[in-house]
């Protein structure tokens, strides 16, 4: 399955029919908010090493993705990402109807991994159909890609699910980067006991807290760096860091290059 020369033909905007609605959506380099009202199915044509996403209450992660990924978000979800270079998708939003004979309860829970590629086929071809395509034409496909999804067919694999109790503190802490946060708090927020919240807390995400929110915070930096032209010295303020050399210190040791160097070479 491949989408690189496939996809630079389609045509980007929104396509409507009688029982869905698809939409291809080209970005450059940058940062956004997004809501669905309906439930959507995703598909990524272009590779997105650099990518970064927070669905619902979770908390932003790392989230490279390839052509052929793709993700379920359910209706009302919202979330934000960011992406380092430009990225193309194709969003299919399926109408609560289209479930009601396959007695699928409602889906409440985002999910992000790899298409099966009968899926990620599926999406393509509802938004490449032609304009003047028969509409039984469209909605079968759309049918099927339900269908897909009832059966739970729709990926190959998947990210792995969260431990919730900890995604409530990982969302405190990615909201209240620049505060000087504790353990005693952050534990209550997950309504865990603090020898508990470190042993899942470094289960989950490979780290103790404090490094966590240092990786988090040269993580936020990188990309404000990367993505907009904030002065370094105002992206150290909003991270928290009123010193500008322990801050240019802390990014040089992380991310392996110095604050001005990355915003140069970005910029070159």
């Amino acid at each position: 399955m491949d989408f690189t020369t496939r996809w630079p033909q389609l045509a980007p905007g929104t396509r409507r029919w009688s029982n869905a609605a698809s939409s291809h959506h080209r970005f450059a380099a940058g940062e956004g908010c997004f809501r669905f009202d309906e439930l959507t199915v995703g598909l990524v044509l272009t590779a997105q090493p650099g990518h970064w996403g927070a669905y619902a209450s979770d908390a932003e992660r790392e989230l490279p993705l390839l052509p052929g990924s793709g993700w379920i978000f359910p209706a009302g979800l919202d979330g934000r990402c960011s992406w380092k270079g430009p990225q193309a998708i194709i969003n299919v939003s399926l109408p609560r109807a289209l479930f009601a004979d396959e007695g699928v309860e409602e889906i409440r829970d985002f999910t992000v991994g790899t298409l099966d590629p009968l899926a990620a086929e599926l999406v393509f071809a509802l938004h490449a159909a032609p304009d003047d395509a028969p509409e039984l034409y469209r909605e079968s496909l759309s049918v099927t890609l339900a269908l897909h999804l009832a059966q739970g067919r729709l990926f190959a694999d998947r990210v792995p699910a969260r431990d919730r109790r900890i995604l409530r503190a990982l969302a405190f802490i990615e909201a209240h980067l620049a505060e000087d946060l504790a353990l005693q708090p952050l534990a209550a927020i997950a309504a865990v006991s603090p020898y508990h919240f470190l042993r899942r807390f470094k289960a989950e995400t490979g780290a103790t807290p404090h490094a966590y929110v240092t990786q988090r915070r040269m993580t936020r930096a990188r990309q404000m760096i990367e993505t907009t032209r904030v002065p370094i010295a105002d992206i150290a303020w909003s991270l928290g860091y009123r010193d500008a050399s322990r801050f240019a210190k802390l990014f040089r040791r992380h991310v392996g290059t110095a604050p001005a160097s990355l915003r140069k070479a970005r910029s070159a």
